[in-house]
């Protein structure tokens, strides 16, 4: 009986040197991912709680993200506690149970980067708590790979990203013919149109020909005017007369940004939105006017829903 006594302090002592000796006071969580992605784009995604429903993972129903709950996975609450120059504070909750953590992310080039995701629990002197924190970490591990994957699906689809499909393109048609005028209202598509069959009778009255839809720009220039720009394409360069002046881009190689555009004004609107911080992201900049490209007619189609167009930025 006292030997068995003996043996069984033995093993309980040897089991606890176990546990003090495998699981230290202080666990250290992390879990590294490389990304083909923009800095800016994912520390804007990253950051702000309200877009965190665009990327994050849900399993099951009830843990859907909503306004009023924080994210959930697996049992686990995240929230963003600080932010800072490109990285996060996260705070990873179970029940009261508190685990701070931090993502940083570490640009590489303009679009790829790494993602390092770093928390620490200090674990307890009680050896029964002690081996269920070292689960909790496991299992915190767990959830931050899933949701870094996620992330790095949402993050590395620029569709998604921009809501529209960006893309960089090489200008064709370079020689234009254009009108420019100043309004005191919106111009309406009557207004648009009437410019654009001036310049057709003035391209057909020179032998030439229109090689691509007829562009459109609208510029507010203050409170109560709007300079409009009307052009289009042609298969030689023009000289212009009376209003109509000869324009001539520059061609650079995928120095273009163009996105498709189903919609109305709103529609194209968000999309130039998109465009616009596409090129924040990036550090581009324009050194002209961007324009949209009318594919529909809109002077026979009234149903601005069915509009199709194309816009486009040259960039820097």
């Amino acid at each position: 009986m006292k030997k068995r006594l003996i043996s069984l302090f033995l093993l309980v002592v040897l089991t606890l040197i176990s546990i003090y000796l495998f699981i230290p006071t202080r666990l250290e969580i992390s879990t590294v991912t490389v990304m083909k992605a923009n800095t800016n784009a994912l520390f804007r995604y990253l950051s702000d709680e309200n877009k965190w429903e665009k990327w994050w993972p849900v399993d099951r129903e009830e843990e859907s993200i909503n306004a009023n709950a924080p994210p959930r996975l697996n049992n686990y609450t995240y929230r963003v506690s600080k932010k800072l120059y490109n990285a996060v504070e996260i705070e990873t909750i179970q029940k009261n149970q508190l685990v701070p953590g931090k993502i940083i992310i570490l640009p590489i080039t303009e679009d790829s980067l790494i993602v390092q995701w770093k928390s620490s629990i200090t674990t307890s002197l009680n050896p029964f708590t002690r081996i269920e924190e070292y689960r909790d970490a496991v299992n915190v591990k767990k959830n931050m790979t899933v949701i870094l994957n996620h992330l790095q699906s949402f993050i590395e689809d620029n569709e998604r990203v921009y809501k529209f499909h960006i893309r960089h393109t090489t200008l064709k048609d370079t020689a234009l013919v254009a009108i420019k005028v100043l309004t005191t209202s919106y111009p309406s598509i009557p207004f648009i149109y009437q410019h654009i069959k001036e310049l057709r009778t003035y391209i057909s009255s020179q032998k030439a020909r229109e090689v691509d839809y007829p562009r459109l720009n609208i510029t507010k220039k203050d409170s109560s005017h709007y300079e409009v720009m009307v052009a289009i394409p042609t298969n030689i360069p023009l000289p212009g007369e009376g209003n109509i002046s000869f324009k001539r881009l520059l061609i650079y190689k995928d120095k273009t940004l163009t996105a498709d555009v189903t919609g109305g004004p709103e529609n194209i609107k968000k999309a130039f939105d998109e465009l616009s911080t596409y090129m924040s992201d990036y550090n581009l900049s324009s050194p002209v006017i961007p324009w949209e490209t009318l594919i529909t007619d809109r002077s026979k189609e009234t149903d601005s829903t069915k509009w199709i167009t194309k816009i486009f930025i040259l960039i820097a």
